[in-house]
């Protein structure tokens, strides 16, 4: 696809190929110099080259244009919070870092992977409490906050519903030479393999 938009290039207007020229030396400038700001006009100038190219393509080569750049929110929006759901963080506060409308960065959400917004970072959250707790000695409380909940009651409620038993008794069933922590804890079914909407769109990730 890099490849026909670089064919197409040569069709495009002499107006249009006189701003990528000057689009291009304001960015080797700005790195080059790296004034106050220079990361923003270089992204600034990027974001103008897309629509430059958008609008200079053949009207049968916008769609995959449309898709890439899709791809792309995607893949920003998956690194934004992989780099921060063990904070409290909103809706409005990723869509506003990938530079969407609130409403309509939801639905773009939940189109793309399947599932809600807040549902997504709860599955982050809850891998990350998985992993502390089957690798570390930590307490619980002490997980529940690394892992980004805000408090034990929505921790314990949403681990129960996943695994079918308290954290506790995860960790126990889990690491050899254990025992249950009491006789109610072992008479509790085995805990239930936990269920991964992050599966499908780690291979997104990937990609």
């Amino acid at each position: 696809e890099s490849f026909q938009v670089c064919r197409c290039s040569r069709q495009w207007s002499n107006e249009a190929a006189s701003e990528v020229r000057q689009l291009i030396g304001s960015m080797y400038r700005e790195d080059k110099e790296k004034r106050a700001g220079w990361q923003a006009a270089v992204r600034g100038s990027l974001y103008r080259l897309l629509v430059i190219a958008a609008r200079e393509l053949p009207d049968g080569d916008e769609e995959p244009l449309r898709r890439d750049m899709q791809d792309l929110n995607l893949k920003k929006t998956l690194s934004f919070l992989a780099e921060n759901y063990t904070r409290d963080i909103s809706l409005k506060e990723c869509a506003d870092a990938i530079g969407f409308n609130m409403n309509y960065f939801s639905r773009f959400f939940r189109s793309h992977t399947g599932i809600h917004f807040h549902q997504y970072l709860t599955a982050l959250r809850l891998q990350k409490a998985e992993r502390l707790l089957l690798s570390t000695g930590l307490s619980i409380t002490e997980i529940i906050y690394q892992s980004g909940f805000q408090n034990a009651k929505t921790f314990n409620r949403v681990f129960k519903n996943v695994h079918g038993c308290s954290p506790r008794e995860f960790r126990q069933s889990k690491l050899p030479g254990t025992t249950p922590v009491s006789a109610s804890a072992s008479r509790k079914k085995t805990p239930k393999p936990v269920s991964r909407p992050l599966d499908t769109l780690r291979e997104t990730l990937v990609r």
